[in-house]
C-alpha cells in the first residue's frame, strides 16, 4: 500500500499543505488543503481538498432538482457541483498566485463511518463559472461599499 501512495505523488516537485489563497483583484480568500507543483511536463499545479464531514456522501445531482443561483444557475445544487466550483475558485487564485496552470482538481472524500474507504474524486476546472461568481460577488461588494459611502455622515459631537 505504501508503494502505491508513494508512486501517486512521484510527479510532484513540491507539495504545499494548508495553502492560504487570496485574490486582491476579487477581494476573496480561502484555504486549500493541498497544492501540488507538477515537476514534469511544464508549468502546472494540481489541487486537492479533503471532505470529511458529509453525512450523505458526495451527491452528483440534487435529489430535489434544485439549481444554484445566478450567475451559475445552470449548475445543480448537489454538493459535488458546489465543491467543484469551490475548487475552481481556488484554481483561479492559484493560477494568479503561482503563475501556473491548473492540470487537475480533485476532492479527497473520507467517509465518517469508514475512513479507510476514502476516494479521490476528480472535479472539472470550471474556470469560466468561477470567474463569473468572483465577478458577481465583487460587483455586489462594490455596490454595498458605494451605498455605505453615500450614506455615511460625519458624527456630530
Amino acid at each position: 500500500m505504501l508503494k502505491s501512495i508513494v508512486s501517486e505523488y512521484r510527479d510532484y516537485a513540491r507539495i504545499h499543505s494548508e495553502v492560504v489563497l487570496y485574490s486582491d483583484k476579487y477581494g476573496v480568500a480561502g484555504t486549500s488543503d493541498n497544492v501540488f507543483e507538477v515537476s514534469t511536463k511544464g508549468n502546472f499545479c494540481d489541487v486537492s481538498d479533503f471532505k470529511t464531514n458529509i453525512s450523505k456522501g458526495i451527491q452528483f445531482f440534487d435529489p430535489y432538482g434544485k439549481f444554484m443561483l445566478e450567475p451559475v444557475s445552470h449548475l445543480s445544487s448537489a454538493n459535488y457541483q458546489k465543491y467543484s466550483l469551490q475548487m475552481s475558485i481556488y484554481g483561479v487564485m492559484i493560477e494568479d498566485l503561482f503563475k501556473k496552470k491548473i492540470r487537475q482538481l480533485w476532492i479527497h472524500f473520507v467517509p465518517k463511518d469508514n475512513p479507510l474507504d476514502h476516494k479521490r474524486i476528480p472535479c472539472p476546472f470550471l474556470r469560466t463559472d468561477a470567474i463569473a461568481v468572483l465577478e458577481h460577488f465583487q460587483a455586489q461588494r462594490d455596490k454595498v461599499k458605494g451605498e455605505l459611502i453615500d450614506t455615511y455622515q460625519e458624527p456630530t459631537f
